[in-house]
């Protein structure tokens, strides 16, 4: 899940608000586990690119802040190493502005899944979104599609 969907939680003026509170309040009650990358060996989330991402929206209360509390108290996250440099390369072409996003598509590689959720239409424009089903074999969908 892309860090913009818990900054859409707490921001009641932006047009994915309602469907982000929605997709978080499904993870809530799911047993969804979130994927962090992992900078120190699975130890730590002090290097994680993504932990720093979630960083500014689940430091005040409400439900982003309870939702990553529940997430990390209940255990239910993994870590993983970063995707093979042919897939980074990837990741790199179709989100050329983003370092961070190239990391959450890449991340999403390595998901059972291969899914992910991001209200960024900016990095993960549709042309984003298409070619990374095509070429990676992950759906990028917004929350109100989640």
């Amino acid at each position: 899940m892309d860090a913009n969907v818990l900054g859409h939680c707490s921001n009641t003026t932006d047009r994915f608000h309602e469907a982000s509170v929605d997709y978080v309040s499904y993870l809530v009650g799911s047993n969804e586990v979130l994927l962090f990358d992992d900078t120190s060996g699975g130890t730590s989330f002090s290097g994680s690119h993504l932990a720093n991402e979630y960083t500014p929206w689940v430091s005040t209360p409400g439900l982003a802040q309870s939702f990553f509390d529940l997430i990390l108290s209940s255990g239910r996250f993994k870590f993983y190493e970063k995707p093979p440099l042919p897939t980074r390369r990837v990741c790199a072409r179709l989100v050329p502005r983003n370092k961070r996003d190239q990391i959450f598509l890449g991340l999403a590689t390595c998901s059972p899944d291969r899914y992910l959720v991001s209200n960024d239409y900016d990095d993960f424009d549709v042309a984003a979104r298409v070619a990374a089903k095509r070429e990676l074999k992950v759906t990028v969908e917004d929350a109100s599609e989640a």
